[in-house]
C-alpha cells in the first residue's frame, strides 16, 4: 500500500535523524538498512545517492545543498518555505509480508521489498512536475530533471523494543515499510533555478503510483518458496 504523500516541515524532518539515531522504529545500526539517499536530482544538488552523514541530511532537510553556495543554483525566493520542505511517500508492506520477513529473517525479502520501493519511487519520479506562471499568467506545467529523496526504512509503527537483543520491537506492531521524504524542491529542465512542488503537482505523480502493482511482492516471495535455503537474516 502506498500512503499519500504527506507534506512535512524542516522541524519533522530533523527530528528523522534525532530520533533513529537513538533506534527508534528502525534498522539504522544494520548496514542493508542504513537510511540513504535516492533519486536522479541528488548531483545536480551536489549529492551522492546512498548512505548520507548528519550534515549532509540536514543540509538536505533545509534545502542547503552544496550546489548553492558552488553557485551553480540557485532558490526561487518564493518557494523557501520552512513549513513545506518535503512530501513523505510511505511505501507500506502487506501484514504477510512484514510478518514473514520477521520469522524468516531472509535477506531476499529486504531485496523485494527494496526493489519494490525503488520501483515506486521510479514512477514517483517519471511523473514529477512543478508549475509556473508565464508571462500572461497562465499555468505552465514543466518536466524536471528528477527529484531527490531520503529513505528511512522502519519495521513497525511503535517504538522498538530496545531492551530486545535482537533490536527489532517487541512490544511493537510488525509493520515494514519505507519512508520516502522527497525534497519539495525540483530542478526545471533546462533552468539553474530550483522551484517548489505544490500540493496540486504532487497529486499527478501521486496518481501514477497506484500502477505500481502490490503482487510485485507476492511473486518475490514465490521465488523464494521454490525450495531454496533461506539466507541468513539481517539480525543474526
Amino acid at each position: 500500500m502506498i500512503s499519500y504523500p504527506r507534506p512535512g516541515t524542516q522541524a519533522q524532518g530533523l527530528e528523522y535523524f534525532i530520533k533513529e539515531s537513538q533506534g527508534y522504529n528502525s534498522f539504522i545500526e544494520h548496514p542493508e538498512f542504513r537510511p540513504e539517499f535516492g533519486g536522479s536530482l541528488l548531483p545536480h544538488l551536489g549529492l551522492k545517492p546512498g548512505p548520507f552523514t548528519e550534515d549532509e541530511y540536514t543540509a538536505f532537510i533545509l534545502g542547503d545543498f552544496p550546489a548553492l553556495s558552488a553557485g551553480g543554483l540557485s532558490i526561487a525566493y518564493a518557494t523557501a518555505d520552512p513549513e513545506r520542505a518535503f512530501y513523505d511517500v510511505t511505501v507500506s508492506a502487506p501484514k504477510d509480508f512484514s510478518m514473514q520477513l520477521l520469522v524468516s529473517e531472509d535477506r531476499r525479502m529486504f531485496q523485494i521489498a527494496r526493489d519494490y520501493n525503488n520501483a515506486v519511487m521510479a514512477l514517483f519520479e517519471k511523473y514529477a512536475i512543478v508549475r509556473m506562471r508565464d508571462e500572461n499568467g497562465r499555468d505552465q506545467k514543466l518536466r524536471v530533471v528528477g527529484i531527490a529523496w531520503a529513505t528511512w526504512w522502519h519495521i513497525s509503527t511503535r517504538e522498538r523494543d530496545k531492551d530486545s537483543d535482537r533490536g527489532i520491537g517487541t512490544g511493537g506492531n510488525p509493520h515494514f515499510h519505507p519512508h520516502n521524504l522527497v525534497s519539495k524542491y525540483v530542478l526545471p529542465k533546462g533552468s539553474t533555478e530550483l522551484r517548489g512542488m505544490i500540493g496540486r503537482d504532487i497529486q499527478i505523480a501521486a496518481r501514477a503510483l497506484g500502477a505500481v502493482d502490490d503482487g510485485d511482492l507476492d511473486r518475490g516471495l514465490k521465488k523464494i518458496a521454490k525450495g531454496r535455503k533461506a539466507q541468513p537474516g539481517a539480525w543474526s
